[in-house]
């Protein structure tokens, strides 16, 4: 059964369009020439996860029918980035005449996406995402396995509602002997997102129970807001509580979306950046950002405006290359090889944020 929501994947877009406007319009001296809430476009992949994968999960035979979707629609994309980052990065040093030799070991452990374990940098700051996405999947799977997805309400309820409790009740000054356990497992200061996407599925799917739901993303928006200072990037933003109107925006957003109200933001161009959005994403900003601007300013002296939007057009032509060129293809045959029985096109189920 093919499933799509072209909401969703609008929605991707705009998240896509979001971080990376926020990337690019950083070296602006003026406060409003920035836009620092474009960060949160992070928050909105969260939640659209929760939602996919959830349904993802919900329409596969196997577990291995699940990881090979998984990989086939993360990795192929994910290694021709990373490849395609490292290159530069060389050239980049080459270009200073300071050839880092710990860059391969670097590569080598980012393309098993598993780096935040291996103690070494990502290629592209982007990536730090990824592991959350991982763990999540991880999450997902073993509910499977233990038969236990009828349940996941229950057991997602429980751990919002214990890291809550932790938040709320424990005092600033003894947090810290939780700061191993949010390394370690990066999935707790993001977990309600993830289950509010899950929450919003059930509401479109099952049409019931939808007063103690939305009390659940209420409790889901309500620890999030409080986890703020648990990210690594709360000072990305003016407030705390211009975080937390930016996520109620968002939940404002999926309540329209599982209304049947958000069909009016479906256009050509969100779909296309939705469509092109997780290479988008992995592509944009090392060498967008900290390569290709700088050089374009250097070389031809225009604004940091002007430099920004060109580079910015470059990222989309270099990520529509990899979706269409790559990532699809890879994404046809190896569902092909792998999953014989099964069709091979394409469906939304495959779709990654």
């Amino acid at each position: 059964m093919k499933i799509r929501y072209p909401e969703l994947d609008a929605l991707r877009g705009i998240a896509a369009i979001f971080v990376a406007v926020y990337h690019f319009t950083l070296g602006q001296t003026h406060p409003l020439l920035q836009f620092r809430v474009g960060a949160t476009g992070v928050e909105l992949f969260f939640i659209i996860s929760g939602f996919v994968i959830f349904m993802s999960i919900n329409h596969v035979a196997t577990a291995r029918e699940f990881i090979i979707r998984r990989f086939t629609r993360l990795y192929p994309t994910y290694w021709t980035c990373v490849t395609i980052t490292f290159i530069v990065t060389v050239l980049a040093q080459l270009s200073y005449k300071a050839i880092d030799l710990s860059l391969w070991k670097t590569y080598a452990l980012n393309l098993t996406m598993l780096q935040h374990y291996s103690w070494v940098d990502n290629l592209d700051g982007s990536y730090w995402t990824l592991i959350i996405e991982l763990l999540f999947y991880l999450v997902i799977l073993l509910l499977f396995l233990s038969k236990q997805l009828k349940h996941s309400e229950l057991w997602g309820g429980i751990g919002v509602v214990v890291l809550g409790i932790c938040d709320f009740f424990v005092p600033r000054s003894h947090q810290g002997a939780f700061r191993s356990e949010r390394i370690d497992f990066p999935l707790v200061n993001y977990l309600p997102l993830f289950f509010m996407g899950i929450l919003f599925f059930t509401i479109i799917h099952e049409k019931k129970d939808y007063v103690r739901r939305y009390i659940l993303i209420g409790l889901c928006w309500l620890v999030q807001f409080s986890l703020f200072y648990q990210s690594v990037r709360y000072d990305l933003f003016k407030t705390q509580w211009l975080y937390g109107l930016v996520l109620l925006g968002y939940v404002g957003v999926f309540t329209l979306f599982v209304t049947g109200k958000l069909k009016w933001i479906v256009n050509p161009v969100t779909l296309f950046f939705g469509k092109i959005s997780y290479a988008f994403y992995l592509i944009h900003q090392f060498i967008g950002v900290y390569v290709l601007m700088p050089k374009i300013i250097a070389y031809f002296g225009i604004s940091l405006s002007l430099a920004s939007l060109i580079a910015f057009s470059s990222m989309v032509l270099l990520a529509s290359f990899i979706t269409f060129f790559v990532e699809i293809p890879a994404r046809t045959k190896l569902n092909a090889s792998l999953l014989s029985n099964k069709k091979s096109s394409p469906t939304y189920l495959e779709s990654q944020v």
